[in-house]
């Protein structure tokens, strides 16, 4: 038994020997390849050489890692690519090479991650800014029936809200103390004015005269019609109840007159409302307010009256936002002859927005970094460039460029000018072809806005002009995840 649990705690002895062995092993192993991956770093990342003299690798990814033989990216494992011999690196002004900004895409990658080109073009734009309206009375057309006596209503002539009402038409009538002695004055003062309008002293005829026009001045003031007034100095004596007549065309909102009822001038009789014409009340979102203008022609709908549309215009934008919905109201001015439209309806309201001319590139083509907009120009064989761009609103499909670095290159096809084919030659050394002009469309899932980019030849370029388009975002986004075929060490062709 002894030996046994003697034989067994040697092999255990044993088995802790061999792996500290393998773990001093291991340790030595891992501080010799971060030796080896050090140095292999610092020498991708060293300032590139000539391509005409030697061949050159770079990374797709990151282009400041290159290198004079193939292999992979020490930063993301990408296989490095050939710079072709014709394709040199920008430079600035005084004469530095600047880090390359291509990426090169095969044909066969382009097809896998599905890269598309799209046009850059100019022209006038347009937009429609959707919202929900509600239809409400005219304020302007609306009138607050009020007298500036004190009585008693003798009777009344529109009994119910929502009756229809014309110009002129009675009201009430109203029993006052008050104006039935100012038209016993009216009739006195007129047979004095009658009496004394022979008399050999003018100073006599004259204050009558005035006594008369201040009696009817009286019953003016009160808002007593002429025709009221002359009624009275036709028939001789005064009226015991004074008539109220509706000032407009229009219905009852509301009504608060009823006979017998004695009312003070601060008493609101009616409220009539004139439906000839409508307001549409519509809540525009904070981000569309810049769009909408005082005077843009609008379109209403009316959801229960399929297949009919309401023309009319903006006629006034309120200066405040609504704290709670973060909208902006914006008042719209409808005629309404047949009165179809009725207070309180919903309607869809579209207003039209023209942007006028712009240069403009499809929103999914811009990369939006926060800080930058960018967009990448689809240069010949393969290779694309980024350009940055500043844009401005996105109508519809496509974002509105407002500035663009080296704004010469982002041109319609038509408009290439014979500074760019200068400038095209020298970097061709003679071609007589400039290169297309295309940009990549990138597919942003968060953002849609707009960058522009212009090509540069990778090589002298002698086949016809092609129109210019733009590759989609998908094209750089998709290229890094892909899977690498081959070992270490070897080259995409």
């Amino acid at each position: 038994m002894r030996e046994v649990v003697f034989s067994s705690g040697g092999r255990v002895v044993g088995i802790l020997l061999v792996c500290i062995a393998l773990g001093m092993l291991g340790a030595a192993l891992l501080s010799s390849r971060n030796a080896w991956f050090l140095p292999r770093l610092k020498d991708a990342i060293k300032p590139p050489g000539n391509p005409q003299s030697a061949a050159v690798y770079y990374c797709p990814m990151h282009p400041q890692v290159r290198s004079d033989r193939p292999g992979t990216c020490p930063i993301c494992n990408m296989d490095l690519e050939k710079l072709e011999p014709g394709l040199d690196a920008p430079k600035t002004e005084t004469g530095e090479e600047q880090p390359l900004e291509r990426v090169h895409i095969s044909p066969r990658k382009q097809q896998l991650i599905g890269v598309r080109l799209s046009s850059v073009k100019e022209g006038p734009l347009s937009s429609t800014i959707r919202a929900v309206g509600r239809l409400t009375y005219d304020e302007t057309r609306i009138s607050r029936i009020q007298t500036k006596i004190e009585g008693w209503i003798e009777e009344v002539f529109i009994n119910y809200a929502g009756s229809p009402v014309k110009k002129n038409q009675l009201l009430v009538s109203i029993y006052s103390p008050q104006v039935f002695p100012a038209q016993q004055e009216l009739l006195i003062a007129g047979k004095s004015r009658d009496a004394l309008a022979g008399s050999p002293f003018p100073g006599v005829a004259a204050d009558a005269r005035s006594l008369h026009e201040a009696a009817r001045l009286r019953l003016r003031l009160w808002e007593i019609p002429d025709s009221v007034i002359r009624k009275v100095e036709k028939m001789g004596q005064p009226l015991r109840a004074m008539p109220v007549h509706s000032p407009m065309d229009g219905f009852v909102l509301t009504r608060n007159a009823y006979p017998g009822q004695r009312i003070t001038p601060e008493t609101e009789l009616y409220t009539l409302a004139d439906l000839s014409t409508i307001w549409v009340l519509a809540e525009v979102y904070e981000c569309e307010i810049p769009m909408g203008q005082q005077g843009q022609p609008v379109s209403v709908t009316i959801p229960r009256q399929p297949g009919r549309s309401y023309t009319g215009k903006v006629a006034y934008v309120y200066p405040e936002l609504d704290k709670v919905t973060r909208t902006l109201r914006v008042r719209l001015e409808f005629p309404n002859p047949d009165l179809h439209l009725k207070p309180e309806m919903y309607a869809d309201v579209e207003i039209l927005v023209s942007h006028g001319p712009h240069l403009s590139v499809p929103a999914e083509a811009v990369m939006d970094s926060g800080t930058e907009q960018r967009v990448f120009v689809a240069l010949e064989e393969g290779y694309f460039e980024p350009r940055k761009v500043r844009t401005g609103a996105t109508v519809g499909d496509r974002t509105i460029i407002l500035a663009v670095s080296n704004p010469e290159r982002m041109l319609s096809r038509r408009a290439i000018s014979s500074s760019i084919r200068k400038a095209v030659s020298r970097r061709l050394s003679g071609a007589s072809e400039e290169s297309p002009l295309r940009a990549v469309v990138g597919t942003d899932p968060h953002r849609s806005r707009v960058q522009t980019q212009r090509s540069q030849p990778a090589k002298p370029i002698t086949r016809k002009r092609i129109p210019c388009r733009m590759v989609l975002e998908g094209a750089i986004s998709l290229v890094r995840p892909e899977k690498r075929q081959g070992t270490r060490g070897r080259a995409e062709t």
